[in-house]
């Protein structure tokens, strides 16, 4: 493990969207710099010792390939200069927007079981247990221009469209991709396994039309708890969520959690 740090950009308090990646305090809560892997310049620490404890995770995908000449071609109109430049002011993004961007890609599946109860197929709502549960993919719109630079990362970009797809399609287009993240998904497996509700890995892609540089992350999937809510209920309150998520994402208005125990969250913290 390469334990350099690199400092990053620091002013006043402290900026309460970056997070340390193991504690996941935010800098402002700390009152101190966060700073970056030095191997990968993506993942920030707020101290040597969470660094040291992250890292049987981290090192699952902390070394960053170098991408081709191509990708750098294709991410020029958008005023970067490499590919690994785009790739990391996305990943600053979806931690911008981590629990928005999270939340609204489990509710999705929520949104697809209920939508199949309505319609009384109890067999296709249940299709997800015990599998793989799908492939949530994000459409998005890059801000940035040659000209016009976004320097907020939680602006840079914007979701056109999220849906949750077939996971067995990607697999078969994209088999190096997936073979070279099964190391994260047991390990997600591992974690979660003795969780009663624990429904399997859910896995999700960002990506920008015209672009190959992408992002694929993972996420733990629950069964949906018992509800005296109806099927319609459950469907219309879903989708007014997913709404909500992705209008705070495309206005830069990020949704956190006040305190790290809590699952619930407000605007602008």
């Amino acid at each position: 493990m390469d334990r350099n740090l690199h400092s990053t950009r620091f002013t006043g308090g402290g900026d309460p969207l970056r997070r340390c990646n193991h504690c996941f305090k935010s800098e402002a809560s700390l009152s101190t710099k966060l700073k970056k892997c030095g191997a990968c310049s993506v993942a920030l620490y707020c101290s040597s010792q969470c660094q040291r404890q992250a890292w049987a995770i981290h090192k699952l995908a902390c070394r960053i390939r170098p991408l081709d000449a191509d990708a750098d071609s294709e991410v020029a109109p958008y005023g970067y200069t490499s590919a690994n430049a785009f790739q990391r002011d996305l990943k600053d993004f979806i931690t911008s927007h981590g629990w928005a961007l999270s939340g609204s890609s489990r509710m999705l599946c929520s949104l697809h079981r209920a939508r199949q109860e309505l319609l009384n197929d109890a067999a296709a709502a249940s299709t997800m247990e015990g599998h793989t549960p799908g492939l949530v993919v994000l459409r998005l719109h890059c801000r940035s221009t040659a000209r016009s630079h976004v320097h907020d990362p939680a602006t840079k970009f914007a979701i056109l469209e999220q849906s949750l797809e077939s996971i067995e399609e990607y697999i078969r287009e994209q088999p190096a991709a997936w073979d070279r993240a099964a190391p994260l998904r047991e390990e997600m497996d591992r974690r979660h396994q003795g969780t009663p509700q624990y429904d399997g890995v859910l896995t999700v892609l960002y990506y920008v039309p015209g672009i190959t540089t992408c992002v694929t992350l993972f996420a733990p999937v629950w069964k949906p708890s018992p509800s005296h809510f109806t099927a319609t209920e459950r469907m219309l309150m879903l989708e007014d969520m997913v709404e909500f998520c992705v209008a705070s994402i495309n206005d830069g208005f990020p949704l956190r959690r006040i305190r790290e125990d809590q699952e619930a969250a407000v605007p602008g913290t």
